[in-house]
């Protein structure tokens, strides 16, 4: 029996389950991280202190710019989440950031840390992000931010950590625009001289959905072209989505299968199970899947 026929009956067999529930998610950080619009996610709490770093918030537990009265602490102390979001910003060392995270990571042992690298004025981004991590001072660069999962991951070696990637794909941009390969150049998705516009944000919050295993959010807030719409895809495609990895456990294997039947029957934008990228999720895709399963 050939492993398409396999595959279909299983699929069949399955179809009418319910799609898995939105998990619980609790996002820290300033004004960046409320452009990642983490409130327009279900289950989603925040605590937003605009200008703010992670050491600030932390010794400041109360102070917040949003409307929320569900302090971090107190979040923290009433329940557990499936995903903790925490931005790092300047004025910190690895060594607070590390420390900060770490004793959220203690109050909650089962949730998985996502570390929400975001960037900088802009002006200043491109520059900063190519330092790297030349002396353990906080750096909207790949090389701190693998660097400050580097020394959780000794800290707590069974808690999963992950990251959004924004300021990766952030500089994408950049470097895309200045070489013509971009619909739209590195200025246009600047709303001031630090916050993004609807461009940015539908990166920053797509980003999260999927982390999170949410379906896409394509329509709604982000008044964005399809051209546009495409470019941005593209890019979480390739620096975000894993292909296949329904479960999110950074492996495709045989637990992918329910999570992508869950997808084919349900009528939400499930980005990531269109797996040949025609802009459907239909049975189109199972072949793809069954490569990626096999393979």
């Amino acid at each position: 029996m050939s492993r398409i026929v396999i595959f279909s009956f299983v699929l069949f067999s399955c179809v009418g389950e319910a799609v898995s529930q939105i998990p619980t998610s609790y996002s820290i950080g300033n004004s960046l991280t409320a452009q990642m619009r983490p409130d327009n996610v279900p289950n989603a709490f925040s605590h937003i202190a605009c200008g703010r770093n992670l050491q600030q918030i932390f010794e400041n537990p109360e102070y917040t710019s949003n409307d929320t009265t569900y302090y971090v602490t107190a979040a923290f102390t009433d329940q557990q989440f499936d995903f903790v979001f925490a931005q790092p910003f300047h004025g910190t060392s690895l060594e607070q950031d590390r420390d900060v995270i770490s004793h959220w990571v203690a109050l909650q042992p089962h949730a998985v840390f996502v570390i929400n690298s975001a960037w900088t004025y802009w002006e200043l981004f491109p520059g900063i992000y190519e330092e790297g991590n030349p002396n353990d001072l906080m750096r909207v660069s790949p090389e701190y931010m693998q660097a400050l999962i580097d020394e959780l991951k000794q800290l707590h070696p069974t808690t999963d950590f992950r990251q959004t990637k924004i300021n990766q794909m952030f500089y994408r941009i950049y470097t895309d625009s200045q070489a013509g390969l971009s619909p739209f150049s590195y200025e246009d998705m600047q709303q001031d001289n630090i916050h993004t516009n609807a461009l940015g944000q539908y990166l920053a919050h797509n980003s999260m959905r999927y982390i999170m295993g949410a379906p896409h959010w394509a329509t709604g807030v982000f008044d964005i072209t399809d051209e546009d719409r495409a470019y941005l895809d593209d890019l979480l495609w390739e620096f975000v989505v894993v292909p296949g990895d329904f479960d999110r456990d950074g492996a495709v294997t045989l637990l992918d299968i329910q999570p992508f039947i869950e997808r084919l029957s349900s009528s939400a934008p499930w980005m990531d199970a269109d797996l040949n990228r025609d802009g459907i999720v239909n049975l189109q895709d199972v072949p793809e899947f069954i490569d990626l399963l096999t393979n």
